[in-house]
């Protein structure tokens, strides 16, 4: 391990070290910074023109997907909804049994609670 030379500064000197330490350093004056940014804006190239993305169809593509995809859920929730509400009221006294009969409906309300995240699990 390599030892450092002792120079026997007391501690005044040491303050008086670091006072000068802490000091503020002039600024450069206003007319020196002004030139400093105007010759740096000269020898900046200039930024080369942006070209217009091409988009590709498969992007175009992409896009209508998404535009499409709010609408379909749409019209996917509301047949739903209607298929459940028709099919409920066709029971002699109806009690929704048509619903419980039908393989869809009983996966429909035993399994959309967990589907949904409604249900702890476990």
């Amino acid at each position: 391990m390599a030892h450092e030379r002792d120079l026997d500064i007391d501690d005044a000197a040491l303050d008086l070290i670091l006072a000068g330490a802490r000091a503020d350093a002039p600024l450069p004056s206003a007319a020196l910074l002004a030139r400093i940014e105007a010759d740096a804006a000269r020898l900046q190239p200039a930024p080369p023109p942006r070209a217009e993305p091409r988009r590709s169809w498969l992007a175009g593509l992409g896009a209508l997907a998404g535009r499409l995809a709010l609408p379909a859920g749409l019209v996917a929730a509301g047949l739903t909804g209607l298929w459940i509400g028709l099919s409920a009221g066709t029971g002699a006294d109806f009690n929704g049994a048509s619903v419980y009969d039908s393989a869809f409906g009983l996966q429909m309300i035993y399994e959309f609670p967990a589907l949904a995240g409604l249900l702890p699990e476990g």
